[in-house]
């Protein structure tokens, strides 16, 4: 079971693929969650989302009920998305961000006089406080 969750759900939950489709997703059902009106009562769907004529063709009262789009932010299925979205950046954090991190501290810049004068793109008149 650990090596499964080491060889493919880490490296899942690490991709920044996944991570942007997850927030396009959180995105998209935030719109839904905005548009539709929440918390109403089932007559209040039923009046404003008949079977006929069905909203873009599919959006009706049974769609909306089923799905729990009248109560979008604390539905199972929309926490489950934040709760992975996090799980993601967590996962990119460490093993991205860190490594990345540890390589950076190690790189030293120069900012000697010297160097700073045998670069083409500085002019000496830009810097009056270098001695030269």
């Amino acid at each position: 079971m650990q090596s499964l969750w080491r060889r493919e759900v880490v490296p899942l939950l690490g991709n920044l693929k996944f991570a942007i489709v997850l927030l396009l997703l959180i995105a998209v059902f935030s719109v839904t969650g905005t548009v539709i009106e929440q918390g109403q009562t089932e007559d209040f769907y039923q009046t404003n989302y008949p079977l006929r004529p069905a909203l873009f063709g599919f959006l009706t009262y049974r769609v909306i009920l089923g799905a729990g789009l009248d109560r979008v932010y604390s539905t199972w299925w929309f926490l489950t998305l934040l709760i992975l979205f996090g799980a993601s950046l967590v996962t990119c954090t460490i093993y991205r961000q860190i490594p990345l991190l540890r390589v950076a501290r190690r790189w030293f810049l120069s900012v000697s006089p010297r160097v700073l004068l045998s670069c083409p793109m500085l002019s000496l008149s830009v810097h009056p406080y270098l001695k030269y």
